[in-house]
């Protein structure tokens, strides 16, 4: 009986091959778990930021080493306007009142508020000023600068210290006190020597502001009470019952009333007043809007047509002075004149 072939191998051979096997095991293990690292270097050029006026950063190149893709770079170019930009919407201010008592008599006055100023009258003949007189005096007189504290120097404290500074000056002046619907507020009275009874509210702020709180006050039993500033009470004044509210860039025409009149003082005045506040507000909005047209490339409006409704718009809004919100209706009126 044959034997078949039997290849023997030594035990050194045997250990050799079993060596190389797991050499070659650990080489094709390594090659798959090492990452590999690619690294993309980009090379940017041309690559700046413009304004409106001018290049703010220029980089000839930039070399960023990233390993993502960078997005592409977009250039953006602003075109200067040549017409005035939007004009912001007036702002509305509010007028803080508040009374702690109800004032029936001179005498209750002087002894329900310890914020009076002691005031003597010996040897002082009071009058009534002139309309130009009370203007001075108001512009003069720094009540209007002094700080509300509610409960301890409110609308009464301005009025009877405005009244007490007023009789110093030689004037006679009255203590107001105005009952509404739902509350009550004090200011003065002035009975002018050309232009009658005049009412005058000083009141101020809870802060410092860098405008007048001297303002005339129009009552009216049944009516809001409404007050303008000092500087607004005009007999002169822009006529905007002629513009429409999308075409103010036309010349301006105005209103005169005869040195004599007494109209800018009557509520009828503050009715108009508040018509051509309104006004104002209509014609901003339809300016702000012709300018998005302007940009947009519309031919509706000329770049000059523009300039001249912004100048006539700043024109109306010194005219106006602050746009001082009306208050309660006005149920009872009550003046109370220092007795010399």
């Amino acid at each position: 009986m044959n034997e078949g072939f039997v290849v023997r191998y030594s035990p050194v051979v045997i250990a050799v091959l079993v060596v190389a096997a797991c050499l070659l095991f650990l080489t094709q293990a390594n090659m798959i778990i090492q990452p590999v690292t690619t690294t993309t270097t980009v090379v940017l050029t041309e690559y700046s930021t413009l304004t409106e006026k001018q290049v703010i950063t220029s980089y000839s190149t930039l070399t960023e080493t990233s390993t993502t893709t960078l997005p592409p770079i977009t250039k953006t170019t602003t075109t200067t306007l040549i017409i005035p930009t939007t004009i912001t919407s007036w702002t509305t201010q509010t007028l803080t009142i508040q009374v702690t008592a109800t004032l029936t008599t001179t005498e209750t006055v002087a002894e329900t508020t310890t914020l009076r100023t002691t005031v003597t009258v010996q040897n002082i003949s009071l009058r009534d000023p002139t309309w130009q007189e009370l203007v001075e005096f108001l512009k003069e007189d720094e009540t209007d600068t002094y700080i509300y504290r509610a409960g301890e120097f409110d609308c009464s404290g301005f009025a009877l210290t405005l009244r007490d500074h007023a009789i110093r000056r030689g004037f006679r002046c009255a203590y107001v006190e105005v009952e509404f619907m739902d509350g009550a507020h004090a200011l003065n009275a002035f009975q002018t020597s050309d232009k009658g009874l005049v009412f005058v509210d000083v009141t101020g702020s809870e802060s410092r502001t860098d405008y007048s709180y001297d303002k005339i006050a129009y009552l009216k039993i049944g009516e809001r009470y409404g007050i303008i500033s000092l500087d607004a009470v005009r007999w002169r004044y822009i006529d905007t019952s002629s513009y429409r509210a999308d075409e103010f860039w036309k010349p301006l025409s105005y209103i005169t009333h005869p040195e004599n009149s007494t109209y800018p003082l009557t509520y009828d005045y503050y009715i108009e007043w508040r018509a051509r506040v309104k006004f104002l507000d209509d014609t901003i909005k339809a300016y702000n809007a012709a300018v998005e047209e302007y940009n947009s490339g519309s031919g509706k409006y000329s770049s000059t047509q523009l300039k001249e409704w912004c100048s006539n718009i700043e024109a109306l809004k010194a005219e106006l002075g602050i746009c001082w919100s009306p208050m309660g209706v006005v149920k009872n009126i009550e003046i109370y004149w220092f007795a010399e």
